[in-house]
């Protein structure tokens, strides 16, 4: 009798568990991946829940966050969780859970980026790398900043905007490629292409043409890039082999404000999943993941 009661109410219970699982989806602006896989583990090892993660720019994963199936999503700056918070997918209102300075760095050491940005100029020459200012918001924040700067003009000319810090950081680690000089194959040309320029007699013009046709166009040589500068969120440059190639600094938070790291809880595909994503939400605001957290660069919300 007891047996036949445990399977009517077991069996059940894991027929649904089959068909919706209780796990946790998350979408995250890149500059969390560090300290995220590790509070995902934290988490699983405390919940046995598990979780899936995937990372971009903030306005590549807001977007991703608004088709149902995810259960998370991190933002770099508290404005896009905002954002996300007026539609239907949210189950919740945004959470702040860190505070984030933007960094400018500088390649090698020979150079020591101020906060004021006064070294952009001809202290600091070659290409300045950030994230495209549509998706990510400490690239928004950056040009703005150098906007009002008074080499703006000249500045402008030096940007490389890239999809979000993830790619900023990968091109800074990648090295540049050298570009040999493009050198003309005359090998294909007539030999005696020459002697139409070296004739005493009026060349006609039908020669002229064919002269022209067969005559090598020189390919002026690829400039290399120089991306000697970068700005970052400070999550980017902490713990990463790149902080060591360069020197960096926070820009003043008078020209680029702190960014407002945040997380809001949308609305999950079934029971099982809600309170899994309620559960990994109270996670993220319990001392261990706070501690994860400042580990990887993050700083204490305001």
């Amino acid at each position: 009798m007891i047996d036949r009661t445990v399977r009517g109410i077991v069996l059940p219970l894991l027929t649904l568990a089959a068909i919706s699982p209780a796990q946790v989806s998350i979408a995250a602006s890149s500059e969390f991946k560090p300290a995220l896989e590790e509070i995902r583990r934290a988490f699983q090892d405390q919940t046995g829940i598990p979780t899936r993660a995937v990372y971009g720019s903030t306005g590549a994963m807001a977007q991703r966050a608004k088709v149902p199936g995810t259960d998370i999503f991190l933002a770099s700056d508290k404005p896009w969780a905002d954002t996300l918070a007026a539609t239907s997918r949210a189950d919740d209102q945004p959470v702040v859970l860190a505070s984030e300075p933007v960094c400018v760095w500088v390649r090698g050491s020979g150079l020591e980026p101020s906060s004021g940005l006064e070294h952009l100029g001809e202290h600091s020459p070659g290409e300045i790398v950030l994230s495209d200012t549509l998706m990510s918001p400490d690239g928004a924040l950056v040009v703005k900043a150098l906007h009002h700067l008074p080499n703006w003009n000249g500045l402008r000319q030096r940007l490389v905007m890239l999809s979000d810090p993830a790619a900023v950081v990968d091109s800074l680690s990648a090295k540049p490629a050298e570009t040999a000089p493009v050198v003309p194959d005359t090998s294909k040309h007539p030999k005696d292409s020459t002697k139409l320029v070296a004739t005493s007699k009026p060349v006609p013009d039908s020669l002229k043409n064919k002269k022209n046709l067969a005559a090598p166009i020189p390919v002026p040589p690829k400039k290399p890039r120089s991306l000697a500068n970068a700005f970052l969120p400070q999550a980017m440059l902490w713990n990463n082999a790149v902080a060591g190639t360069g020197r960096w600094t926070p820009v003043d938070p008078e020209l680029v404000p702190v960014l407002l790291p945040s997380v809001i809880r949308l609305k999950s595909l079934n029971t099982p999943r809600t309170d899994a994503a309620k559960a990994f939400l109270v996670f993220l605001q319990a001392p261990r993941a706070r501690s994860i957290l400042r580990s990887n660069g993050f700083l204490p919300p305001p």
